[in-house]
C-alpha cells in the first residue's frame, strides 16, 4: 500500500462532509472492488435514504465490528481524499472486498459524521432500522491466523449442522471482544440476516451458534468453565429469536432479573437489558443507555427524557430517576449492592447505579418491610401510600440540587452494631452437608434454650442439647467447622464457651432460610459462592441480625423508604450510611418541595437492599403525635400528618393502628423466648 504524506493525513475536522437532509437519510460506502488483499482500500461515499432501501430494488450490507484502539490506525481513500479509520475497520473493510463487484456497505464509523453531535443523535436514534433495513450484515470478528483460516476453508464443504469446530478454534471464537460490546446487541437483534466473519470466512450465525453450542455443551456441561462469551452469545440469540417471533414484552423485569432474563422471560425493558449487560465494552459510557434505546420496549418513553447530548453523568441520573417514578426503585437500588461504592464514578449520587462497572452476580435478598413492619395487609397500606385518588397529587418524593438528591419519606428500623467476617466458609459447608453445617453451627453458637422440644432443622430435640453441650468427640473436619461458624459469631456477639450467648434459636432459623435461599438457587457452585462473598451479617442495636451489603459498617442504619412502587411486594429493607447533620438550607429546600412541614431531614447515602430479620419484634413508633384520621380512611389530611409527624401511633387506617404490636411467633413462644420492642424513627431521607 502508498504511503501518505504525513501532511495529507485526515482528520475529522477535514473530510468533506455534506450534511444529511431527509429524516431518514444515511451514507452508505460503495466499497470497490480489489484483486489483491494488499491493494489499498478505496471507496466512495454516497448519500441515500432508508425508504430507498426498504422497496425491492436495492439493498446493502450493515456492518457490526468493534472500533478498536482509536490510536491504531490506517488510512484508506473515500472519493480520492485520504481518511484514518481503526485497524479493525481498516481489516473488515479489507476483507469484505469482492474481487470484481463493489458492495454497498454502512459502518458507523465512516458513515456518521462523528464530531457532529445533533447528526450522531439523529443517526444513533435510526441504528435499530439501519440493521434491520440491511439486506445483511456481516459480524466481523476479526481477521484469522493462517493456521485457524486452513482449518476453515477444509470445513467449507462439510455439513455444518453435524461438523464441530475444534477446541481451539472454538474458545477463539467465543474469546472475541465483539461479544463483550454494548452496540453489537441491537445491530444482532435487529438484523435480517447476520453472518458471522473471520478473516474472510463467513457463516451464518444460526449455524455458528449451533455449533458453538454443541461445543460448549461437549466441554463444560455443569462445569464453572462455561466462558463469559458463550452466555452473551446465547443471551443475545435468544433476545433475536424472542424479536423475530414477536413476543416482546414490556411488562417489567422480575425483582431477581439477572443475565437470563431475555431467556426466561422474554422482558425487553431498558432496565432489564442493562441488568443483564452492564460492564460490557463502550467507547462512552453514555453509550450505555443508547446502545439499548432501540431495542428497549419503554425505549420511546424513555427518548423523551434523554439525549445524546447529554453527559453520561445527567443521562445516568435521568434514567434513575424515570426508573424510580416507574415505581421500580427495588429493581433499580439492587444494582447498588453488587459494587465497591468506592468505584462509583465522581458526581454521581449513590442511588444511581454505574452501569459501565460489572456486577459480580450477586443479588443481596431482601424482604418487603412493610409487610415486615405493619400489622395489615400490605394492600391497604399501599393504598395509604401510593394508590388513593386523594393522594394522588400529593408530593411523595422529590429530586434537588445538582448531583441529584432523592428526597422521600421513610422508616429507621435499626442501627448496625456489629458486622460479621465473611460467610464463604459457613456456604461452603452448607453445600457440602446441611446436618454437619447446621451441627457446627449449634456448637459454635451455643444459643439460648429456655425449653426445647421437638426438632431444630433434622435435630432432635436431645441431639440439640448433645450437639450444644456434650463432649468433644466430633471429627478433625467438623471441629474446624465448628471454628469456621465461631468466627462469625464472635464477630456479631459476645461468645464464651460456658454460658449461652445473645444468639437464639430463632437467629439460626433465620439464618437457615437465607442459606438456604442462596444455595438453592440456579447456577454453579462457584457462582452461588460469589453471591455470598457480596454479603456479610450485620446485628442491630436491638439484637435483630440482617444480611446485608459487604460493605456495610458500625453506625449505618436499616430502614424503608415510602416510595411509589409498581409492585405491592416490592419495598424492600435498605442500608443507609449516614452523613452527619442537615444544613439548614437542604431542610428548608425540601420544606419548599413537598409544600409542607416534614419530618427530620437525614442526609445519607444508599448501600443497597439488605434482609433483616424482624420476627419477635414490635415496633413502637418513637416522634407520634395526635390527629384526626379522616372519615373515609387515609386520603390527604392522613398522609399530610403522617409527612409532618403527627401521626399517632404509627399509620392509622380508618382508624385501626397498624404498626406490629406482637407476631406470637409460636417458634419463639415453644423456645420460651419473649417479643423484642424496637422503636421506629420516620425521616425525611435526603440520599445523596
Amino acid at each position: 500500500m502508498a504511503s501518505i504524506p504525513a501532511e495529507n493525513l485526515p482528520t475529522r475536522s477535514t473530510f468533506p462532509y455534506r450534511p444529511l437532509d431527509e429524516p431518514d437519510s444515511i451514507r452508505l460506502i460503495c466499497l470497490h472492488p480489489a484483486s489483491s488483499s494488499q491493494a489499498e482500500v478505496k471507496c466512495s461515499l454516497i448519500h441515500s435514504t432508508l425508504k430507498i432501501y426498504e422497496d425491492i430494488y436495492d439493498d446493502y450490507t450493515a456492518l457490526s465490528y468493534v472500533w478498536g484502539d482509536p490510536n491504531d490506525t490506517k488510512s484508506i481513500w473515500i472519493d480520492g481524499n485520504p481518511f484514518l479509520i481503526t485497524i479493525n475497520l481498516f481489516s473488515a473493510l479489507r476483507d469484505l472486498r469482492h474481487e470484481n463487484k463493489a458492495l454497498l456497505v454502512w459502518a458507523d464509523a465512516i458513515c456518521i459524521n462523528q464530531i457532529d453531535d445533533k447528526e450522531k443523535l439523529g443517526q444513533v436514534a435510526m441504528m435499530g432500522k439501519i440493521y434491520s433495513v440491511a439486506e445483511h450484515t456481516v459480524i466481523y470478528l476479526g481477521p484469522l491466523e493462517a493456521k485457524n483460516a486452513n482449518e476453515l476453508n477444509s470445513r467449507a464443504s462439510t455439513d455444518f449442522h453435524e461438523s464441530r469446530f475444534s477446541s481451539g478454534l472454538a474458545d477463539l471464537v467465543l474469546s472475541q471482544t465483539w461479544f463483550r460490546r454494548v452496540w453489537v446487541f441491537q445491530e444482532l437483534v435487529f438484523s435480517k440476516d447476520p453472518r458471522v466473519q473471520l478473516g474472510q470466512y463467513r457463516l451464518p450465525w444460526d449455524t455458528l451458534f449451533r455449533i458453538l453450542a454443541r461445543h460448549v455443551q461437549s466441554r463444560y456441561s455443569g462445569k464453572d468453565e462455561v466462558i463469559r462469551g458463550w452466555k452473551l452469545l446465547s443471551e443475545m440469540h435468544q433476545a433475536r429469536e424472542t424479536h423475530r417471533k414477536g413476543e416482546g414484552t414490556s411488562r417489567p423485569p422480575h425483582s431477581n432479573s439477572s443475565l437470563k432474563d431475555l431467556e426466561d422471560e422474554s422482558s425487553v425493558t431498558m432496565l432489564s437489558l442493562l441488568r443483564a449487560r452492564r460492564g460490557l465494552g463502550i467507547t462512552y459510557p453514555k453509550d450505555m443507555i443508547f446502545a439499548h434505546l432501540g431495542f428497549a420496549s419503554d425505549g420511546a418513553a424513555l427518548g423523551e427524557r434523554i439525549n445524546y447530548s447529554m453527559n453520561h453523568l445527567h443521562l445516568y441520573h435521568s434514567f434513575a430517576r424515570y426508573i424510580v417514578n416507574q415505581g421500580l426503585h427495588c429493581e433499580l437500588f439492587n444494582e447498588i449492592n453488587v459494587v465497591d461504592p468506592s468505584t462509583q464514578r465522581n458526581g454521581l449520587s449513590s442511588w444511581t447505579p454505574n452501569w459501565e462497572i460489572q456486577r459480580n452476580d450477586a443479588l443481596i435478598p431482601s424482604n418487603d418491610w412493610v409487610t415486615q413492619v405493619f400489622e395489615c395487609d400490605v394492600r391497604d397500606v399501599s393504598s395509604l401510600f401510593w394508590m388513593k385518588p386523594k393522594i394522588s397529587n400529593i408530593i411523595q418524593h422529590t429530586f434537588v440540587r445538582d448531583p441529584p438528591i432523592l428526597a422521600c419519606l421513610g422508616a429507621e428500623l435499626g442501627v448496625v452494631v456489629r458486622c460479621s467476617s465473611s460467610l464463604s466458609g459457613l456456604v461452603k459447608l452448607f453445600l457440602q452437608d446441611s446436618n454437619i453445617a447446621w451441627r457446627c453451627c449449634l456448637r459454635a453458637a451455643k444459643p439460648t434454650i429456655v425449653e426445647y422440644e421437638g426438632s431444630f432443622h433434622g435435630l432432635a430435640g436431645e441431639d440439640v442439647y448433645k450437639t450444644i453441650w456434650g463432649p468433644d468427640t466430633m471429627n478433625e473436619d467438623i471441629l474446624s467447622g465448628v471454628q469456621t461458624c465461631k468466627n462469625i459469631w464472635d464477630s456479631l456477639y459476645d461468645t464464651t464457651h460456658s454460658e449461652p450467648s445473645e444468639l437464639t434459636f430463632y437467629d439460626l432459623d433465620w439464618l437457615y432460610q437465607v442459606l438456604s435461599d442462596i444455595t438453592t438457587r440456579t447456577g454453579s457452585t462457584h457462582s452461588r459462592l460469589r453471591s455470598w462473598n457480596a454479603g456479610i451479617l450485620a446485628r442491630t442495636g436491638c439484637g435483630r441480625l440482617a444480611l446485608v451489603s459487604r460493605w456495610t459498617q458500625c453506625g449505618d442504619i436499616v430502614a424503608g423508604l415510602i416510595l411509589p412502587s409498581g409492585r405491592v411486594y416490592n419495598n424492600s429493607f435498605l442500608i443507609f450510611r449516614p452523613m452527619g447533620q442537615t444544613a439548614h438550607d437542604l431542610e428548608a429546600l425540601l420544606t419548599e418541595k413537598f409544600g409542607q412541614r416534614i419530618r427530620p431531614v437525614l442526609p445519607c447515602k444508599l448501600l443497597g437492599l439488605c434482609w433483616m430479620d424482624t420476627t419477635g419484634l414490635r415496633f413502637r413508633d418513637q416522634d407520634s403525635g395526635e390527629h384526626e384520621v379522616d372519615g373515609d380512611g387515609p386520603g390527604f389530611e392522613t398522609w399530610k400528618a403522617i409527612m409532618a409527624g403527627s401521626s399517632t401511633n404509627g399509620l392509622m387506617l380508618g382508624g385501626m393502628a397498624i404498626l406490629k404490636r406482637s407476631l406470637g411467633n409460636p417458634r419463639r413462644r415453644h423456645w420460651g423466648l419473649d417479643s423484642t420492642e424496637q422503636n421506629l424513627h420516620w425521616k425525611t431521607f435526603a440520599i445523596h
